[in-house]
């Protein structure tokens, strides 16, 4: 039965892997030569035979693609004009979608395509989805503003997550991003472009057409057809750029002061109805026409899935986005909403930024993911208030307000709510510091260093990232380091180990607490640039951290030791009397072992009991000490032998005769002994097998 049960989970866990996958498509990395001498023949609409089979004209290839009912390649990220050589550089051009009949099975094409010669690569391809939490309820309350015009955002005191007074959300004032003391001192530069990939923006949102991208953006999921408005994208952008100060709906965390001053919206879209487009293209698309903030509030349908091409498109944006606000580009991600642990894609990415979402009180909303590769959190909204679903009634405004499409506005709740809180305060970050020499690792220091501390047991346990984002905390004026500090001067590892160190830099809110390290003889260990040690070969070293910001250093010496080898005893047998206590001895092997801890025991602790080696006599017997190693758990054993207390003889006067000689032993309870009298040559001057103390 239990052999049974084990392939029914197997089979389940499969089926679940191949849903997850797009049925009837695969991603292919040519080899550069290949790619080469296939180019003309990908080029002529992937010329097919009669039968409809893809013909690329090598043999071994066009057997697969007959085999498998292959039908066309093209490129996973088209020829992009004068961008092409950029992506050539980056070596975009080397992936192909390769398309064959839906009814094959996606392991088994992947098997046999990475046997050839002309493919470096080959991985499936996965779905994904936008990531709000509005599953059971109504999306969205659509509700049109009809205050006066020239009112000052009559629907800002609705937006809680900005300024928490309790007048909307739980009732009671609560946790917000800090957002009013940061307005004074920025409000946007239209300069920096946040790209929104996701549902399309409605770029006529009176809320949003002001700060809208000269170009608008473009539609991936349906090419050359403009961009179509979504509530999800609309409201998303919403967040990050609604049009402040117009007296119109809300207000966006970096929408200008009402003078045009706003960031701008780039909407790369990626979702239109039920349909998905090429997130990849639309990310590479946004750092080609100067995006620096990369906006994603979507994710993958199955948890410990990602598609390289997305890896790839996110790591281009961070390398190529560039502007005259930052050199190089930001890349957010939502976390998700499973309530789950797990590892969620492309959140999980250690090069992204992932963002958790908590309710109007500061806690994890009941849908967030979590977990240790969380970096930041953020309001999300949570209609429930009490943590979990259908624990309370559901109250839309305890939910993100924001813009919809057709000029109106409504509550969503989700991770994907809570990700353009940070896109937004990023995006005020460099309308105020951005600069051609800024750079995303100093961006990310900054969101992540002014932090304001959670209430939330997750948080605690390093789940919820770094804290509640802090727009005013972000913009604060730079805080120089002042010192750093690792927690241990010394530390004693084997050879083959990995530790990592810790280091702490003062003050906590230091604008730039980026470290780097360095080792002293990188043949003994090297060290990371996450602190992160490789013990090699046995020696000591220093190994220093230094901050980048001042070049403060503190410093900590690393032992590497060889493994424990064995254990020996200085003495095999032991002798001791009733009462008495005696150090038994054991050494470790080699002498530079890197745990020298010795555990003790002994078989009858009613004779005798031991202590850290210190052997305690309780009543005549024998018994048997093991001395054990921690490490390797090597043995050595010792004998004990416990005897009573005999004591010297009392008033012993010899003459010689052997019959005037007396003495007085003091004896322990028994009635005979053996006794044998020497003296101090040795001599023997009396025996008795059957001596009584009368």
């Amino acid at each position: 039965m239990k052999k049974t049960i084990t392939i029914l989970l197997f089979l389940l866990s499969t089926i679940v892997y191949l849903q997850a996958q797009q049925r009837g498509i695969v991603h292919i990395k040519l080899q550069p030569e290949a790619e080469i001498s296939l180019q003309p023949q990908i080029k002529q609409l992937n010329a097919a035979s009669p039968t409809g089979t893809l013909q690329l004209g090598i043999s071994s290839f066009d057997a697969l693609n007959a085999r498998f009912g292959a039908i066309k390649m093209r490129r996973v990220f088209p020829e992009a004009g004068e961008f092409e050589a950029r992506h050539r550089k980056a070596g975009l051009h080397l992936w192909y979608e390769l398309y064959f009949d839906k009814t094959s099975d996606v392991h088994a094409v992947m098997k046999a395509y990475r046997g050839l010669d002309e493919i470096a690569d080959i991985t499936p391809v996965y779905a994904i989805k936008p990531v709000h939490a509005d599953i059971q309820q109504p999306d969205v309350i659509r509700q049109t503003s009809t205050l006066p015009a020239g009112a000052n955002d009559p629907d800002l005191p609705k937006q809680w997550h900005y300024d928490n007074t309790g007048a909307y959300g739980d009732g009671v004032p609560g946790i917000d991003i800090n957002l009013a003391e940061a307005w004074k001192i920025t409000a946007g530069d239209p300069e920096v472009i946040v790209a929104v990939v996701d549902g399309g923006i409605d770029y006529t949102h009176p809320d949003l057409a002001g700060n809208m991208w000269s170009g608008t953006g473009k539609n991936f999921v349906t090419p050359g057809s403009g961009v179509t408005p979504e509530d999800h994208g609309t409201h998303v952008a919403g967040t990050i750029a609604a049009v402040s100060n117009n007296g119109t709906g809300v207000a966006g965390i970096a929408g200008g002061s009402g003078s045009g001053n706003g960031v701008r919206l780039m909407s790369c879209q990626i979702f239109e109805g039920s349909r998905n487009g090429d997130s990849h293209n639309a990310i590479v698309y946004a750092a080609d026409h100067d995006a620096v903030i990369c906006q994603n509030s979507w994710g993958y349908e199955e948890k410990n899935v990602y598609n390289r091409s997305d890896s790839i498109a996110i790591k281009y944006f961070i390398e190529h986005a560039k502007s005259n606000k930052m050199k190089g580009g930001i890349v957010i991600f939502a976390a998700g909403n499973e309530n789950s642990s797990e590892r969620w894609y492309p959140a999980r990415f250690d090069f992204v930024l992932s963002v958790a979402a908590v309710s109007a009180q500061g806690k994890r909303a009941y849908y967030s993911n979590y977990g240790d590769w969380v970096d930041i959190s953020a309001p999300g909204g949570d209609y429930y208030h009490t943590g979990r679903e259908g624990g309370a009634t559901a109250n839309k405004t305890r939910g993100i307000l924001s813009t919809l499409p057709g000029g109106s506005y409504g509550y969503m709740q989700g991770s994907s709510m809570a990700c353009p809180h940070v896109s937004g305060v990023a995006a005020l970050v460099l309308s105020k510091f951005g600069s051609a020499t800024y750079t995303p690792d100093l961006l990310r220091q900054r969101l992540l260093n002014s932090t304001i501390e959670l209430d939330e047991p997750l948080y605690t346990k390093g789940k919820m990232g770094a804290g509640l984002l802090n727009a005013t905390g972000a913009l604060a004026g730079h805080v120089s380091a002042e010192s750093v500090t690792l927690p241990t001067r010394a530390e004693e590892w084997p050879i083959r180990k990995a530790f990592t160190l810790l280091p702490t830099v003062y003050p906590s809110n230091a604008t730039d607490k980026r470290v780097t390290w360095t080792s002293s003889d990188t043949k003994v260990a090297t060290v990371d640039e996450k602190g992160t040690v490789m013990t090699k070969t046995p020696g000591t070293i220093t190994v220093t951290v230094t901050t980048r910001d001042g070049g403060h250093e503190d410093y900590c010496l690393v032992t590497v030791t060889q493994p424990v080898t064995g254990i020996q005893v200085t003495e095999t047998t032991v002798r001791v009397i009733v009462g008495d206590t005696a150090r038994v001895l054991a050494k470790v092997k080699p002498d530079n072992a890197h745990n020298r801890t010795i555990i003790w025991t002994i078989d009858r602790p009613e004779v005798a009991t031991i202590n850290n080696g210190l052997l305690t006599a309780k009543q005549e017997g024998t018994a048997m000490v093991t001395a054990k190693t921690d490490d390797g758990g090597y043995k050595a054993v010792i004998s004990v032998i416990v005897d009573v207390a005999v004591y010297a003889p009392q008033g012993f006067s010899p003459n010689g005769d052997g019959v005037n000689d007396y003495f007085v032993c003091a004896l322990d309870n028994r009635d005979t002994y053996t006794l044998t009298v020497f003296d101090r040559s040795g001599q023997v001057h009396y025996r008795s097998s059957n001596y009584q103390n009368n």
